[in-house]
């Protein structure tokens, strides 16, 4: 038996000893008795090696260098698909070798075909090439003009050729470096998935004839998905948001919204539409295409609506940064896209704000909009659009609101057009969150944030010039509690370090975070506490002025590494250990694709270790103190006196009410990169989170929030004088503005004053949660009114002359 296994970065502790554990098997399918000779049918031999693998607890099944043919393969829970070079997995030509099903297909579940490869409910699902997986479509396209009919329980089968690839309610996908090329009908559809990332693949047809459906990646019903780096070359729509169809579609709760969708740097270079939303489908929103080039004579964006189906709404598409280069229509609004025999419905369907920004090239028409009967069609903007088309004019009939600026159409302005404005950045013509509640306002476009200067692969367009011009400050600067003052740092960048600390080396202040996603990230609410840069320092020597050092722990661009973004490096801490000479780092874990769960992998703790404080950290490993059954959710590090050091956490146990999330004490190892098996649970501490700790005259203080998801709560605190408790819990310690919500803000960490005596400085975040990388920091003095007792007094502004020398 042939079986390869790696080592997972993955510390499991017995006794503070790290031990590595090894990763789920690997099988190579011609162990099991496949036959790359492109002959020999081998779906058996490969549906025994999945099934062998989901039971032993997954693993990967391997397909090497050869041609293996085979029928439908159905990918189990926990089992993933790797194609590798010169491998190819490819589909019989005989119908009978794709089992029916009752399969989801176009807006509806019918008796039909499977697909060659499938995937039900198999989170964490990778598929990775260098490899092909190959539909062999030509006999199926053969069939299908004219439709060769199957029988079906009595129906005629209108659709009796396979998808290439078909995945169902499955989360934290992850398709990459593949060749998804000649499927039957479409090569890949996402039905109902979440957290989907397709990247850097190619989706093909070989254009011996006109392949009929054969969608590129049809995303029906899912939500946040990253397609990037990809190149589409059908004879059907590239890239298509679709949902449900039908009278009643409205109340299919079989068919939720497809929303939170970035389509980034990718090639189309044939088909129908580059971007189609549509035809069937109900909710589409928060679409977002940047940096792609179109080619031939496909719209770069297609939407078109079915009369049979009214309650159809799409909303919020953002198109910027891309190249025409074609013969077809910009941007193509179809209010009754040609469905034969479908009866119409009554009903109101629309589309509603459409942005399309910093777009060059050449085209057939800058745009054809309509609206039409029960389709309204509204606020549709052209910013710096400058194009040659052979059609020197926006055709639009039946829009409400459509807005040009500096559009210049075969070198002359187009009439109506406001003049030049200079490039508009993303973050500028997405549409702002509306806020609620309290919650303050964010800066206005001049201000808005940009990702260090460094590589964000989720988003390079993100990688800008200074968004302003260097500033010096003298002071602390929160503004009120309903403001969002920027911060910026000596390049004249909004600092990007968030939920980090700070620690005082080498003469100099060292301010460390996660670098977040810029510009709504994957449009969820906590999308942008996500990264693909990794913890981020800065370097002050008044701690008002702050110089970007870079990135000192990175996310990798390797699938397979546990540091592949997006992910999160949550909470980072870090603190030197006197004995080994090294700084370590600890933070909140959560893999690819940043998603919270239970599992090991999605809420951890990870560490990290260097020998200078500026980096790099060296990743050695992510675990749970006290036992795998709870996971790790907000954390910091204390260092004592004594040089003894601790991780304080919030526990997470998977259950409601007050027991399932407790605060827990752990004591770390020596040399800080274990966990001793001396820990404490603070009892009275349920459901609270960013924990911040500090030591004054022998007694511990302990800063909390409470656990309410991003809606700010009054913060309170616990003091004892033994760091293993008891702590005794007191009050909400702010006294200002909206104490009731901590000033509208959320503690990250408490640090000392070098050179003034009792001085100590809280951390808080003002969280946007539309846009992270908008959110701010405020510094508060922290003070002390009795030996047991803390407050915390709001200043719009202040300095070190707070506390005398």
């Amino acid at each position: 038996m042939k079986t390869s296994a790696s080592l997972v970065v993955c510390l499991l502790l017995t006794n503070g000893i790290p031990i590595f554990a090894a990763q789920p098997t690997s099988i190579d399918i011609t162990t099991r008795g496949a036959v790359g000779d492109g002959n020999a049918l081998n779906t058996k031999a490969i549906q025994a090696a999945i099934d062998e693998c989901s039971k032993n607890g997954g693993g990967t099944i391997v397909v090497p260098k050869g041609e293996f043919i085979t029928g439908s393969i159905l990918l189990k829970s926990g089992v993933s698909l790797e194609v590798q070079e010169g491998g190819v997995l490819k589909g019989s030509p005989h119908v009978e070798d794709y089992p029916i099903m009752n399969w989801r297909i176009e807006g509806h579940t019918e008796p039909r075909p499977m697909a060659l490869v499938n995937a039900l409910n198999d989170d964490h699902l990778h598929i990775t090439g260098p490899g092909t997986i190959d539909g062999n479509g030509l006999p199926f396209w053969q069939s299908f003009r004219p439709p060769s009919r199957v029988v079906v329980s009595g129906k005629s089968d209108n659709y009796n050729t396979p998808e290439l690839c078909f995945i169902q309610d499955c989360s934290g996908v992850l398709i990459t470096g593949v060749h998804l090329k000649d499927a039957g009908f479409w090569n890949l559809h996402l039905y109902r998935c979440k957290d989907v990332t397709l990247e850097n693949s190619k989706i093909d047809v070989s254009h011996v004839m006109t392949a009929p459906s054969s969608d590129g990646t049809d995303v029906d019903s899912c939500q946040n998905v990253t397609i990037k780096g990809c190149t589409y070359s059908v004879d059907d729509d590239c890239v298509c948001l679709k949902g449900t169809r039908g009278a009643d579609a409205v109340n299919d709760t079989q068919s939720p919204p497809t929303e939170h969708v970035i389509v980034s740097g990718c090639t189309f270079e044939q088909g129908l539409g580059g971007v189609v939303l549509g035809t069937e489908a109900t909710i589409i929103r928060d679409v977002e295409i940047q940096n792609c080039t179109f080619k031939g004579k496909m719209p770069m964006l297609r939407v078109k609506f079915r009369p049979d189906t009214p309650g159809q709404h799409y909303d919020n598409i953002r198109l910027h940064d891309c190249t025409a280069d074609g013969t077809g229509p910009f941007v193509f609004i179809e209010p009754n896209h040609g469905v034969k025999g479908v009866k119409p419905q009554p009903g109101q369907s629309s589309v509603d704000n459409i942005t399309i920004t910093n777009v060059t090239g050449s085209c057939g028409s800058p745009g054809k909009l309509k609206g039409g009967p029960g389709v309204k069609v509204s606020n549709i903007t052209y910013q710096n659009v400058n194009l040659k088309a052979k059609s020197g004019k926006i055709e639009s009939e039946g829009v409400e609101g459509l807005k040009l600026e500096n559009v210049i159409i075969n070198g002359t302005p187009v009439p109506g057009s406001a003049g030049p404005s200079g490039p508009i950045s993303p973050a500028e013509s997405s549409v702002s969150e509306e806020t609620t509640g309290s919650e303050p306002t964010a800066p206005d476009a001049t201000n808005r944030a940009t990702a260090p200067p460094t590589t964000d692969a989720t988003n390079s367009s993100a990688v800008q010039t200074p968004a302003a011009p260097p500033e010096t400050y003298s002071q602390f600067n929160n503004g009120t509690v309903k403001e969002h003052v920027p911060w910026r740092d000596t390049s004249g960048n909004l600092i990007n370090a968030h939920d980090g600390g700070i620690i005082y080396a080498d003469g100099k202040y060292h301010w460390y975070g996660m670098a977040l996603r810029p510009n709504r990230a994957d449009g969820r609410p906590d999308g942008g506490q996500k990264t693909t840069v990794g913890v981020v320092m800065y370097s002050s020597s008044d701690l008002y002025n702050w110089t970007y050092e870079g990135v000192v722990l990175a996310c990798s661009t390797d699938p397979k590494s546990p540091l592949y973004g997006p992910m999160r490096f949550e909470r980072p801490k870090i603190i030197y250990n006197d004995t080994t000479k090294q700084y370590v780092m600890w933070f909140h874990y959560v893999g690819y694709p940043g998603e919270h769960g239970t599992k090991l992998g999605s809420g951890d703790a990870g560490v990290a270790v260097s020998g200078k404080v500026s980096g790099s950290y060296d990743f050695k490993g992510f675990s749970r103190p006290i036992d795998t059954n709870g996971a790790v959710r907000d954390c910091t590090l204390f260092k004592d006196d004594d040089g003894a050091a601790y991780f304080i956490y919030d526990r997470d146990v998977g259950q409601p009410g007050p027991d399932g999330r407790v605060l827990h004490i752990v004591k770390l190892t020596d040399d800080y990169l274990g966990f001793s098996p001396t820990f404490y649970e603070i009892i009275n501490a349920s459901r609270r989170e960013a924990p911040a700790m500090l030591k004054l005259n022998g007694v511990y203080f302990l800063i909390t929030s409470a656990e309410t998801s991003w809606r700010n709560n009054p913060a309170n605190y616990y003091h004892s004088t033994n760091i293993m408790g008891p702590y005794t819990e007191e009050a909400n310690p702010c006294v200002g503005p909206n104490p009731e919500t901590t000033f509208n803000s959320q503690g990250s960490y408490a640090f000392p004053i070098q050179g003034k005596k009792n001085a100590f400085i809280l951390m808080l975040e003002r969280h946007i949660t539309a846009c992270m990388t908008d959110s701010s920091f405020i510094f508060l003095p922290i003070q002390f009114p009795s030996p047991s007792a803390l407050k915390l007094a709001y200043l719009p502004t202040w300095d070190l002359s707070h506390w005398p020398q």
